[in-house]
């Protein structure tokens, strides 16, 4: 069986990541896995040779079509499994068109997006999924969204978690003292964007003692924006911009405690990493990261800083609290491994 993975690029990102991580897990399979990407915009791959590509800087534009069309034309699948809008939009149509032939099969990464906060997007929407005979939801909070907005989708959604390689975020070094540390490190790591509300931790800070200190890793187009936040609150000292960083299980090592601060999130990949790299982790209390922290780390209501705040100090003021909740995050990440999910896809290939 011969299977595609298409994706928008391999920039930075929950679902890029997610997918980069998985090809050395899917190649160990019978099946005949290609990986592509539909721009040029490769920053996680260093050896260009594992993955196809086209040679567009944007996802969006006709010209990306047009190739994708062209590639299409000249490499037949059985299974074709894309991710992210537009390239979902992308292969529907020209699987409605005729020129992708296979079976299709995608992923549902976010538990909401802007489109559906219109309407219209709804009948088209609905046009676009029903060509999928395979929609993977990555939380149980994704498939309930997405069957609330299209209820076309109840008999084609399946749950498969995301996982990660859990050997590459394992930490045993956390030994020190959190209560008699100079310096307690909080990280987050996100895209910067309205989603992820970097504002809300920043916020936070302003109640916290001099000696808590954020790093913020990620790139976005709302970068500067925060960044001038960060100068208009004085918090210059207390805040630092790591950009993007590819050695991201080195980076946790070095931190005390993980915070995600998103308006919504699908599933939220790295707050698993985070979790199995020991990591106590503090989360907005919404679908697709709840079922994921709640009973494991705390959890506060979106874009309430005053109790993240509350919660940031709850979890560091003893070190008995801080090790239960360390001891929490490692036995959950056990719970998402990458090669249970793997297995998951491998028997919806099979079905298919």
């Amino acid at each position: 069986m011969k299977i595609l993975h298409i994706i928008n690029s391999f920039q930075f990102g929950g679902a890029e990541n997610l997918l980069f991580n998985a090809i050395p897990f899917l190649k160990k399979s019978k099946f005949d896995f290609e990986f592509l990407s539909i721009t040029n915009n490769l920053n996680l791959i260093d050896d260009k040779s594992m993955i196809n590509y086209l040679d567009n800087n944007t996802a969006k534009s006709f010209k990306t079509f047009i190739d994708l069309y062209v590639y299409f034309k000249k490499n037949k699948y059985d299974i074709v499994h894309a991710h992210l809008f537009p390239t979902t939009y992308y292969c529907s149509l020209l699987k409605k068109m005729g020129i992708i032939k296979s079976k299709l099969v995608m992923t549902e990464h976010n538990t909401h997006n802007r489109r559906r906060d219109f309407l219209l997007f709804k009948p088209i929407e609905k046009i676009i999924y029903d060509e999928f005979e395979k929609i993977i939801c990555i939380s149980k909070g994704t498939e309930i969204n997405l069957n609330k907005w299209l209820k076309t989708t109840k008999n084609k959604t399946e749950l498969i978690y995301n996982g990660i390689n859990i050997q590459k975020f394992v930490n045993s070094n956390k030994t020190e003292n959190i209560v008699e540390k100079n310096t307690i490190k909080i990280i987050m790591v996100a895209s910067f964007s309205p989603q992820k509300d970097q504002i809300t931790l920043l916020k936070s800070l302003r109640s916290l003692p001099e000696k808590y200190k954020i790093y913020f890793a990620g790139d976005g187009a709302e970068i500067d924006y925060v960044k001038n936040f960060v100068k208009k609150n004085k918090l210059e000292d207390r805040v630092e911009f790591l950009g993007n960083v590819r050695d991201i299980p080195g980076l946790l090592k070095k931190m005390d405690l993980f915070v995600l601060s998103s308006k919504w999130e699908g599933f939220g990949l790295v707050v698993v990493e985070a979790m199995a790299a020991n990591l106590p982790i503090i989360a907005s209390d919404i679908p697709g990261l709840t079922e994921i922290v709640n009973g494991y780390g705390k959890v506060f209501k979106k874009e309430n800083y005053e109790e993240l705040s509350n919660k940031i100090l709850d979890v560091t003021k003893k070190q008995s609290i801080y090790n239960e909740y360390v001891n929490k995050s490692e036995l959950r990440s056990k719970d998402f491994t990458i090669e249970k999910m793997v297995e998951d896809y491998i028997e919806i290939y099979n079905m298919l």
